[in-house]
């Protein structure tokens, strides 16, 4: 009895892994052309994924709160795809049978990081980034643009460099969106700048000027 539960829970979970779709493009036309036709309301969720959170049970309250204002027949979950972090939201939307997507640089691929097996489907942008403004401009790299472009709505909840930068982008172009405070996980903060005592993350920093010379 206890061998066939075994196999019968590998294959429920090799079953979730091969039902995940990985889809490529080349450019952020070429992506966004491809979902314009996409007729779910695209919900996404940006926020820190290596760096964590301090306080992760309040992220995933918040996110829980958003989630339950939304009918998860007509709405797809968009995260980064990778499983850290803010994507430890993609277990509460599929829990809450939510349609769920990750877009993600094809650095990603290329450095063979590890996207979640919740995301049901994987999205990979050919970007010589990570994501953010191109360098020394205010023109989103492919990968951001896909995030912010495909986006009816967006919850940011803390974030870093890259979350800062779609944030600026989309208060820029009259997104619908939220941003919530979070600090980053403390331990692994210090760990990779033990200088610094501030764990409010990039995000913060420029919602709080953003605001200031916009009041």
């Amino acid at each position: 009895m206890k061998i066939f539960i075994f196999l019968f829970s590998c294959l429920i979970f090799s079953n979730a892994y091969s039902e995940q779709k990985i889809l490529h493009f080349n450019s952020a036309r070429e992506a966004l052309n491809f979902f314009k036709n996409n007729h779910k309301k695209v919900l996404t969720f940006i926020g820190y994924s290596s760096a964590e959170y301090e306080n992760e049970n309040a992220m995933l309250d918040i996110a829980q709160k958003i989630l339950l204002q939304e009918d998860p027949k007509h709405t797809l979950i968009s995260i980064g795809a990778t499983p850290e972090g803010i994507g430890k939201v993609y277990s509460l939307a599929k829990e809450m049978n939510f349609e769920t997507i990750g877009i993600v640089s094809s650095q990603a691929e290329n450095d063979q990081v590890k996207t979640s097996p919740l995301s049901d489907t994987v999205v990979y942008i050919k970007d010589n980034l990570w994501g953010g403004y191109l360098p020394n401009t205010q023109i989103l790299s492919p990968t951001s643009d896909v995030v912010v472009n495909l986006s009816d709505k967006i919850i940011v909840i803390g974030g870093g460099g890259v979350g800062r930068d779609e944030m600026l982008y989309s208060y820029k172009i009259k997104k619908d969106i939220i941003f919530f405070p979070a600090d980053l996980n403390h331990k692994i903060s210090k760990s990779k700048n033990p200088q610094s005592n501030d764990y409010s993350g990039d995000a913060y920093k420029e919602h709080k000027k953003y605001f200031r010379l916009n009041d």
